[in-house]
């Protein structure tokens, strides 16, 4: 009997592992054409900084058409972290855009698993890069490709600077 539950546990985990292999599939090397950890330098030209967060800096590109009007809205917006780009991030708001970006999602990477079951909250989780995306009642959506090593990094320098006060977040507009 106790092997029989040991081989169950064994071939339980089996299972689980390739089921989460198959559910993020064409993991990506970029968010975009930037690479994960590419310098800033070498993408800057096009760039506009909208938000600063102490070693956290957003952009959003001049070429890349955001969607503003009435009924719909997209933003797409790239996030580095110590000059590295650590994370691209989606926002839409609206019913069509909500399914749009859901669709082209599980069409790119597979299905999601289910984090949530009281709100939308789906994460494709890769060996390098996990997406996460988040909807909420209203149609917003928010879709972060996050790079695991970036962010390791990070939170082992907050661990380190706890005791520091926080700078604050400034939008620029």
């Amino acid at each position: 009997m106790k092997y029989l539950c040991v081989l169950s546990i064994a071939f339980g985990a089996i299972i689980a592992q390739s089921v989460g292999a198959d559910a993020f599939k064409n993991e990506p090397a970029d968010f975009r054409g930037i690479e994960w950890g590419a310098a800033f330098a070498d993408h800057a030209d096009g760039l506009n900084l909208v938000r600063t967060d102490n070693d956290v800096l957003v952009y959003v590109r001049d070429s890349e058409k955001n969607v503003t009007d009435r009924n719909s809205y997209r933003k797409i917006a790239y996030r580095f972290y110590k000059d590295r780009f650590s994370a691209g991030i989606i926002q839409t708001f609206g019913n069509d855009e909500k399914k749009r970006l859901r669709r082209s999602l599980v069409a790119t990477y597979g299905e999601a698993e289910r984090i949530s079951r009281r709100q939308e909250l789906d994460s494709w989780d890769g060996e390098a890069v996990q997406i996460v995306l988040s909807c909420s009642v209203t149609s917003y959506c928010a879709a972060e490709f996050m790079s695991k090593g970036n962010d390791r990094a990070r939170r082992a320098g907050n661990r380190q600077s706890r005791a520091s006060p926080a700078k604050g977040c400034r939008i620029n507009e």
